[in-house]
């Protein structure tokens, strides 16, 4: 059985050169635009009470997830972020300064790689969007499935293309599950620890451009968030339903989220 290290990244409000679909004409801008007040209380509401949780509660708690904020992030938004994650031992906070995206992400990732691992799973998070809480175990599981195609080329994505998604904008929380092919909660990529890309090198949409895909279809595996300020224009515009989030549905966000959609409207989204 292969050793296999899962290994996270969040970019929390992270100014970069590129790497957004908003654009700015300069990191001044940018930063401006991250820190905006409205802006990042809803990113701060939607961390703790859609991401966290299950972040909190895996059942597997052998994983590291790097939360990657700006290095001139206000500091009483810093103190707000060490509040949220203090407790979580997975979580590692870096401060980064601004730089093109991809490279920073490698620079970033390479000091919590686990380089006698056989196996790295990556895997990323938008800080408003969540994985199940078995998410770890169940892609540790699913690599024995990817083996075949992993050893012809080095890597190998898995897709688990079940999920919620979850509108909470104005006061509404409301939720559908959905089959949702490749979204970035629910892709995983195995490559070898001497590789030094990361999963934010390969544009989920197009994974499979780069590499074999393996689909796993097992249910309730992701929440993709869409809110006020979701980073792709069509999320941000779109309406999933104007019916209130059914019971079943309700608990299987409690209990394969640990979300409470009852919380998150308290916290006046």
């Amino acid at each position: 059985m292969e050793s296999i290290q899962a290994l996270g990244i969040v970019r929390f409000s992270y100014a970069s050169y590129g790497g957004y679909q908003t654009k700015h004409a300069s990191i001044d801008e940018r930063l401006e635009y991250l820190f905006n007040p409205v802006r990042i209380e809803e990113r701060f509401i939607l961390f703790e009470y859609i991401t966290l949780p299950a972040i909190r509660a895996q059942t597997d708690p052998d994983f590291t997830l790097i939360v990657v904020t700006s290095k001139d992030i206000p500091k009483p938004y810093l103190e707000r972020l060490r509040a949220l994650i203090d407790g979580i031992p997975q979580i590692a906070l870096v401060l980064k300064e601004p730089q093109i995206h991809r490279q920073a992400m490698r620079q970033v990732i390479q000091p919590y790689k686990n380089r006698n691992c056989d196996v790295i799973a990556h895997f990323r998070l938008d800080d408003d969007d969540a994985v199940a809480i078995d998410f770890i175990e169940r892609t540790k599981i699913a690599f024995k499935k990817c083996i075949p195609d992993y050893e012809q080329v080095d890597k190998c994505a898995l897709d688990f293309n079940q999920g919620v998604l979850l509108q909470t904008k104005a006061d509404i929380c409301i939720a559908h599950q959905t089959q949702l092919p490749q979204a970035t909660a629910g892709l995983v990529v195995f490559m070898p620890p001497h590789l030094s890309k990361t999963i934010i090198h390969y544009p989920h949409h197009r994974i499979t451009d780069f590499m074999p895909l393996v689909t796993d279809t097992t249910p309730d595996m992701f929440v993709r968030s869409l809110n006020t300020f979701n980073d792709s224009p069509r999320s941000r515009v779109q309406n999933i339903s104007n019916q209130p989030t059914p019971a079943h549905l309700i608990k299987t966000l409690q209990t394969r989220f640990k979300i409470s959609i009852p919380d998150m409207l308290t916290a006046k989204l």
